[in-house]
């Protein structure tokens, strides 16, 4: 219940941060490119680390059970 509660603040933030950063920017990393607006990157970012973190969360459980822990 304490994770819902957590990720409910956490969400509702990133959704209040990406409303009033609406603006364009453009992102450069080596020879890639990238205009976008600041609101869809931050919920982009976001997902991707949520994603990420589950993901290890999930190797974490999968590598417990293999050597038979709960």
């Amino acid at each position: 219940m304490l994770y819902l509660i957590i990720l409910t603040v956490v969400l509702l933030f990133v959704v209040i941060f990406a409303l009033q950063n609406a603006q364009a920017v453009t992102i450069r990393f080596l020879f890639w490119q990238l205009e976008s607006s600041m609101a869809i990157l931050a919920l982009a970012f976001t997902a991707a680390g949520a994603l990420i973190a589950e993901l290890l969360r999930l190797t974490n459980r999968l590598l417990r059970w293999k050597r038979g822990h709960p």
